[in-house]
């Protein structure tokens, strides 16, 4: 009920003209630290976003993992005002991690 509710809202709004544009989109990952003040950012191995979770695929590169994730968190909320994407890295201990894989 609460996903027609939610159609039926998008749809109202879009004819009077209020929130047309796209979903706000916010990214956060995490980063290892490096030096003082820089960092360099953790191989990705799953994302979550509003209920959702991701693996990255064996081979996948971090943008390609990333860029899929974007597309589908934006294409599965397109509802939403805003879309809240956690990128969380792997454990050294887990059975696929794999610093290599990415580019």
């Amino acid at each position: 009920m609460r996903n027609t509710l939610q159609r039926r809202l998008a749809r109202l709004e879009r004819k009077a003209g209020i929130n047309t544009g796209p979903p706000l989109l916010w990214i956060r990952s995490f980063v290892k630290p490096n030096g003082q003040y820089g960092g360099e950012p953790c191989e990705p191995a799953t994302a979550k976003a509003n209920g959702r979770v991701w693996h990255r695929e064996a081979g996948e590169t971090r943008e390609q993992f990333e860029s899929r994730v974007k597309a589908e968190a934006l294409n599965y909320n397109q509802h939403s005002l805003a879309i809240c994407i956690t990128f969380f890295p792997a454990n050294e201990d887990d059975a696929e991690f794999n610093a290599g894989t990415s580019v």
